[in-house]
């Protein structure tokens, strides 16, 4: 019978000590995660408006901002453009350009240029440069927004 008693006893403190961890766990985590939630909150408090939170996500996927305001604000809504990206994702990873964001390019202009619709560069009235070969369009293309000389947005010459 003693026997049965330390087996219990011995129970129960294994379960107290079980239920202290838990609540010293809760006590400790569940403060520092609403302190990183708060610091999200404050990493994304520039975010006011519409457009802003669709910029963001096009910048969450490593496509510059300033390339997606360029081309939000120089290629009318009624026109189209072609996208000048490197041929290969070899190629892009070169200049830093990631798998995710090579893949994602494209779709994602697609979706933040509507109306605006792509077109092959050889029938596209403005061009979206991003690591493309800028002075291989100098004849064709009037720059109306450059930030480097592999990043701009340009409108085709007629």
């Amino acid at each position: 019978m003693p026997r049965v008693v330390a087996l219990a006893r011995a129970r129960f403190a294994v379960g107290v000590a079980c239920v202290a961890l838990a609540a010293g766990l809760l006590l400790v985590e569940v403060p520092k995660e609403a302190r990183s939630s708060d610091g999200t909150l404050e990493f994304y408090a520039y975010v006011k408006t519409a457009q802003e939170r669709l910029l963001t996500t096009g910048d969450g996927l490593d496509i510059p901002l300033l390339l997606q305001v360029a081309a939000l604000e120089k290629i009318p809504s009624d026109s189209d453009y072609a996208l000048l990206v490197p041929a290969t994702q070899e190629l892009a990873a070169r200049h830093g350009i990631g798998q995710i964001t090579y893949d994602s390019v494209a779709p994602w202009f697609l979706y933040l240029m509507l109306p605006a619709e792509p077109t092959s560069p050889a029938r596209a009235r403005y061009v979206i440069c991003w690591r493309c070969d800028m002075a291989a369009w100098s004849r064709r293309v009037v720059w109306v927004w450059r930030e480097d000389s592999s990043m701009g947005i340009g409108r085709v010459r007629r």
